[in-house]
């Protein structure tokens, strides 16, 4: 298998892949060079090892509940183009 095959299995680029490569003491040239099969199976056993579980609901401190405003925001309103204010005042005092 080739490093670019297998960094897209493992969803990463192939340069990241090379990096680790590198760091296991191995010497590949670029992204199309064959990795042996004992080599693949450290890659993928490295790269399976589970995250560690984030929380499903986001904590929040009391100091951040604070900082939230309770009251709601205005929305601002821009104002229209001059050009159209004009045209609204003419056709008000002309019809």
């Amino acid at each position: 298998m080739r490093v670019h095959e297998l960094a897209k299995e493992l969803g990463i680029h192939s340069k990241d892949l090379l990096d680790q490569l590198t760091a296991m003491g191995l010497q590949p040239k670029n992204h199309m060079s064959t990795l042996e099969a004992d080599v693949i199976a450290k890659i993928k056993a490295t790269a399976q090892k589970p995250a560690p579980a984030l929380p499903l609901t986001p904590s929040v401190t009391p100091a951040a509940k604070s900082a939230v405003p309770t009251h709601p925001i205005p929305a601002v309103v821009a104002a229209p183009p001059p050009r159209l204010l004009l045209i609204n005042q003419w056709l008000q005092r002309h019809l």
